[in-house]
């Protein structure tokens, strides 16, 4: 090994440019390392600041439904609708032709029913890939 590294014989000037070009190099690598790491920071920063913006965009319309549900108008709206109930002196008018009718128990849906046979799903692809009429 020593023979080797004694073919090549440095001067002193030589030995320093070698070590600052080897200093440089480490330099420049280390500053490409911090410069990704700063963009991959800068995209999660930037991907938590839009999340952090949709929460509390929901955040806000929870609050306003919220203040919906407290008001009057919900709840009188609500139990009129579900305990059919109707503010003192007010008269109420049902139309026959929009009284829902009882609804019995559920039909079952018919099974669907499948006419094709093999051998004519055997003639369409035949006729599908080579055109053949049989």
């Amino acid at each position: 090994m020593k023979k080797w590294l004694a073919k090549f014989k440095f001067s002193p000037r030589q030995a320093v440019m070698v070590g600052v070009l080897v200093l440089l190099g480490y330099v420049a690598f280390s500053t490409l390392n911090v410069i990704a790491r700063n963009y991959q920071l800068q995209q999660r920063m930037d991907e938590l600041a839009a999340e952090n913006e949709i929460l509390e965009l929901e955040n806000r319309q929870l609050e306003y439904e919220l203040a919906y549900y407290q008001t009057d108008a919900f709840t009188e709206l609500e139990a009129r609708a579900k305990l059919e109930l109707q503010a003192p002196g007010e008269k109420v008018v049902i139309f026959p032709d929009r009284i829902p009718e009882p609804a019995g128990p559920p039909q079952p849906e018919p099974e669907p029913t499948f006419t094709q046979t093999l051998a004519d799903n055997v003639r369409e692809w035949l006729y599908f890939l080579f055109r053949i009429e049989t």
